[in-house]
């Protein structure tokens, strides 16, 4: 499971989200630095994005290899959407969450806001199935 930190992020069109909170990481598919889930091994794989905006609208997607596989999208303060895929992957393959509508500026929360939520915007991949 990765988390976005602890501040609001502002993002643009195309932005790859990055979580910077990484609580698990078997496989090291995920660079934190990147944003992007690397499949370290073929098979089946669930992904599923999580997330709360600070302000205006969001449109998030998983994409996989520069393909958009699901959007979602919240609006208002405190909107909340999310998104989930089954995807067959190979050695190499990449998946990464993007702000994906045209024209579009995202904000979100952080992982900690002054009502002490947590855990507010969050990206899940595992992998269900060896090939």
């Amino acid at each position: 499971m990765h988390l976005l930190g602890d501040k609001a992020v502002s993002l643009t069109e195309g932005s790859i989200v990055v979580y910077d909170q990484v609580l698990t990481n078997l496989g090291n598919g995920y660079n934190e630095n990147s944003g992007t889930f690397t499949a370290p091994l073929a098979g089946t794989y669930y992904f599923s994005i999580y997330f709360m905006t600070s302000a205006g609208y969001a449109h998030l997607g998983i994409f996989v290899n520069g393909e958009r596989s699901c959007t979602s999208y919240a609006q208002a303060d405190y909107g909340v959407a999310t998104c989930a895929v089954i995807e067959e992957l190979n050695v190499g393959d990449v998946v990464n969450v993007k702000v994906s509508y045209p024209g579009s500026s995202t904000k979100l929360y952080g992982n900690s806001n002054p009502n002490g939520y947590k855990h507010q915007n969050g990206f899940v991949g595992l992998l269900y199935t060896k090939a």
